[in-house]
């Protein structure tokens, strides 16, 4: 069990560093600069734009869980504590506010138990 973690954390690593090495960083780092002021605000406001979707699309799921959050206190916690959404433990969050726990979901929600 502890040979397949090393096994797969270095095959990842390697994995990292072929997609890397592969990607360019300088060259992307050039063409980013070519972008100008106005075509980086605009890319940034876009990125922003869609993770405040997905912020409000959270929100409207802990609603369903009886946990009110505004959408600054929703996108605080999303952009603060985004690792715990990719784990199985239900959000410690809605455990304290509504006095129940979520279903153990993991990634997509998807049921994992």
């Amino acid at each position: 069990r502890r040979r397949v973690f090393i096994i797969s954390t270095l095959f990842g690593i390697a994995l990292m560093i072929i997609m890397v090495w592969i990607a360019r960083p300088m060259d992307v780092l050039f063409r980013i600069n070519t972008l100008g002021a106005g075509g980086i605000i605009s890319f940034l406001f876009t990125i922003l734009l869609g993770f405040s979707f997905g912020v409000e699309g959270w929100r409207t799921l802990l609603r369903s869980y009886g946990v009110k959050h505004s959408f600054p206190q929703t996108f605080g916690m999303m952009s603060g504590h985004m690792p715990s959404h990719f784990s199985h433990r239900p959000s410690t969050l809605a455990v304290s506010r509504c006095g129940h726990s979520l279903p153990p979901t993991g990634l997509l929600g998807i049921v994992t138990r």
